[in-house]
């Protein structure tokens, strides 16, 4: 065993939504025990380790990895209000699994892609950036088939697990060892989870390209990225309707009201009617759940369990082993890697 790491203890105690209090009364300790404990200036001791594993459902080996440096929890793609507490857990979590992706890809050979520099040496517009990267990767202006595959054809590590709540969409970082990764929320519909892939992308991009990179900016990015406008303007070329805006939703497998919203920015729709489509959109009680026969399928992400399956293989483990190298249970095995 190496010395445990205090900020480990925040991380497990976190990942599982527990406050110092609910960890304290856990381990028959005072709240300050367990504050002193996380910030180093209490020792951990045998006992108190093996509780801590117990309290936290963490093997004990997971307290001496090294916590590194907490990213900050605003790049979480979210509603307004959302628990500071869920917060936290969620932000444990994408620690934990960015963590195992690291040792993943180490124990493999597979080393980090950099992300791809656009139009070196001009300012460019999010929009722009958008459509030097459709023609980096030699997309045309039709929708993209599976932006999640063409994610990890790159090199972006694509993460989908059930984040426990529906205000929370998506995360990105770059881990440890470099590889960027991207985590989206498997409760979210398969065109909300393309979206929220393509506005983590722009946040990892916009932010390489140095350009500050705030919500309404990354917006415009992802829109640019899934909506082409010189597609959209010739898709919509005769109608703004909702049944066009439906066909819409079948074609370039977003949301209805991702296409009102991109029609309206390129001009085709004027206040009135955008006002007017609102208004049968909350009439027809579509405006948050639309039709479920324009459902669009979540798309695969292979990158990540491929590289468990084939650690599996090639060090000629089971399971219950991968855990205790991963450092975790096998119920968070099942709910990061499905």
């Amino acid at each position: 065993m190496q010395e445990i790491q205090p900020g480990m203890i925040t991380i497990a105690r976190e990942a599982r939504g527990m406050t110092q209090q609910e960890l304290a009364m856990q381990l028959h300790m005072h709240k300050t025990q367990v504050s002193r404990m996380e910030s180093g200036e209490l020792p951990v001791g045998k006992e108190t380790l093996e509780a801590l594993s117990i309290a936290c459902s963490f093997p004990a080996t997971f307290f001496a990895h090294d916590p590194g440096t907490r990213q900050v929890q605003a790049r979480f793609r979210r509603r307004q209000k959302v628990p500071s507490r869920l917060l936290s857990a969620l932000e444990a979590q994408c620690f934990i699994i960015s963590r195992n992706a690291d040792y993943l890809a180490r124990a493999l050979q597979v080393e980090p892609q950099p992300l791809p520099i656009l139009l070196p040496g001009k300012t460019a517009s999010p929009p722009e950036l958008a459509t030097a990267l459709r023609q980096l990767w030699q997309l045309d202006e039709g929708p993209l088939r599976s932006l999640a595959g063409l994610l990890e054809k790159h090199g972006i590590l694509v993460s989908r697990f059930d984040f426990g709540t529906e205000r929370v969409d998506s995360r990105s970082m770059i881990t440890a060892a470099g590889h960027p990764i991207i985590f989206v929320n498997s409760q979210l519909t398969g065109d909300r989870q393309r979206f929220s892939l393509a506005y983590e992308l722009g946040q990892l991009l916009l932010n390489r390209e140095g350009y500050p990179a705030d919500e309404k900016e990354v917006n415009r990015f992802a829109a640019e990225l899934l909506m082409p406008a010189g597609a959209i303007l010739s898709f919509f070329s005769e109608c703004v309707n909702l049944a066009r805006l439906a066909e819409g939703k079948k074609h370039w497998k977003v949301s209805m009201i991702s296409l009102l919203y991109r029609a309206d920015d390129l001009g085709l729709v004027s206040a009135n009617q955008k006002r007017y489509l609102l208004q049968q959109f909350n009439q027809l009680r579509i405006r948050r759940t639309e039709p479920p026969e324009l459902d669009v399928d979540a798309e695969a992400c292979t990158c990540l369990r491929g590289m468990l399956y084939q650690y599996l293989q090639q060090y000629d483990l089971g399971l219950l082993e991968c855990c205790r190298h991963l450092c975790i249970t096998p119920t968070d095995l099942l709910h990061y890697y499905g």
